[in-house]
């Protein structure tokens, strides 16, 4: 069965309220399931409410956090005049994508011997049963898979050592469940071994270059393109705002509305794994310690983003309700594939979406004030 992704998931969420900051991790808008946590309100009289439903009733006052002055908590990184680094594209990046380019173009291997070793490419169709039936992830059809990437579970990649293509061959693994661990019998058919060509100037001119380092400058020049170049300033501008700026105090209230989100987060994917939270992180190797330690830091994380671009906010006088919030909600929404932001909040809420926006906002105004040298 092929190991959950819900681990990385739990380690990449810890940077995933850096919506638009580029962090690596999936993008959050893509999943529904992601719970709302609670804009605060503010009366006008400095008084935050508690009610976690009240932001959705006075939506012109909302607020990142709870607290009236967040700038008496944060020492605050310059955000003007920021010297940014321009993205380049290097040898390094140009010889895994060629790498990628020589393992998918070659067709699979038809020698009558060729047996499946260590970093072969294989194309599978395996079933899992557990008595006489299926369990869920145990029956895929032409699956690839890279021989000693770790993608399925402990035994599974090593048990295909030494096949040959057409060849079905039977073991059993152990498998976690609700009733504990059970043995479960695999069943598995080769169809393809896909191993890497050589990179020469005979390769290169099949695919339409004059030599491979002709090959080699066309890849880096495709790659130089699919550079979003908008993009990558914002994140450097905020990572640079962020590595300078260091917060006194964490409000509690703020910290607590965090951490209840992350839980939800982990709970939710719990749920889809028909499993109790505690299975589930048992599932993953995370002791409670651990998910305890993961969760402050989640928590810690989306509160200092949070002072930090109230806090610039507030400076540059801006609101929740200022246009240029709205608008980047409207961007935010169309590069997340949804016709408009009200489409966007309804399928993330309202939370995530101000968050990723004021974030926006707080990153433009950073690369528009920034030093000439990052063009």
């Amino acid at each position: 069965m092929k190991k959950e992704v819900y681990k990385t998931f739990i380690l990449c969420s810890i940077a995933m309220t850096l919506t638009m900051a580029g962090t690596g991790c999936a993008n959050p808008f893509g999943d529904g399931n992601i719970p709302v946590s609670s804009l605060t309100t503010d009366d006008g009289s400095g008084a935050q409410s508690d009610d976690p439903e009240a932001s959705e009733d006075v939506p012109q006052a909302e607020r990142l956090v709870t607290v009236s002055d967040p700038s008496e908590l944060v020492h605050l990184g310059r955000y003007q005049g920021l010297v940014l680094q321009k993205p380049s594209v290097s040898d390094e990046d140009v010889e895994a994508e060629i790498r990628n380019r020589l393992a998918v173009q070659i067709p699979a291997s038809q020698e009558a011997e060729a047996a499946v070793q260590e970093s072969d490419t294989v194309v599978i169709n395996y079933v899992g049963t557990i008595g006489s039936g299926t369990f869920e992830g145990s029956v895929a059809n032409n699956y690839r898979l890279v021989i000693g990437s770790d993608e399925m579970q402990e035994g599974f990649e090593e048990a295909l050592i030494g096949m040959k293509t057409g060849e079905t061959r039977s073991f059993t693994l152990p498998v976690r469940t609700q009733d504990g661990e059970v043995d479960a019998v695999y069943r598995v058919t080769l169809q393809a071994i896909i191993r890497e060509a050589e990179f020469t100037d005979e390769w290169a001119q099949a695919q339409g270059a004059g030599s491979a380092q002709e090959y080699r400058d066309e890849v880096r020049k495709e790659l130089e393109d699919g550079i979003d170049m908008e993009a990558a300033l914002r994140n450097d501008a905020w990572q640079r705002i962020l590595s300078q700026s260091t917060i006194s105090q964490f409000p509690d209230r703020d910290l607590t509305l965090a951490e209840e989100e992350y839980e939800q987060i982990v709970a939710g994917y719990a749920e889809e794994a028909d499993m109790t939270l505690t299975d589930f992180l048992a599932s993953q190797g995370i002791d409670e310690d651990t998910y305890e330690s993961m969760q402050l830091t989640y928590a810690k994380e989306k509160v200092l983003q949070n002072v930090i671009v109230q806090t610039i906010l507030d400076q540059e006088g801006l609101t929740l309700e200022s246009e240029s919030v709205k608008s980047a909600m409207e961007t935010i929404a169309l590069e997340s594939g949804f016709k408009d932001s009200e489409k966007l909040i309804e399928s993330v809420g309202r939370t995530r979406v101000m968050e990723a926006a004021a974030l926006r906002v707080v990153q433009d105004l950073a690369v528009a004030a920034a030093s000439s040298s990052a063009s």
